[in-house]
């Protein structure tokens, strides 16, 4: 995350505002099997270095049906990432 990105985060917390991060096009990744779990590690853990109240959804083509559904679950069950 850059600085700006940061500061909108933050604020966003501070205010008792919910903050969701979408990490989109993940089917592009497919192919590179070692590419894809890289920045499925990479990205919420640098995130939440930063943020740690912030939820990460990965999303993949054709899959925008389960996102709520999925938020939802991961709200109650009180876990950070989203995998779709």
């Amino acid at each position: 995350m850059n600085h700006p990105e940061v500061v909108i985060a933050r604020q966003a917390i501070e205010e008792g505002r919910g903050l969701v991060v979408v990490v989109n096009k993940m089917d592009l990744l497919r192919d590179n099997q070692r590419l894809f779990e890289k920045v499925m590690d990479a990205v919420p853990r640098e995130i939440q270095t930063v943020i740690p109240q912030v939820i990460v959804i990965f999303l993949v083509l054709n899959m925008l049906v389960f996102i709520l559904e999925d938020i939802l679950l991961s709200i109650t069950m009180g876990l950070n990432i989203v995998t779709l």
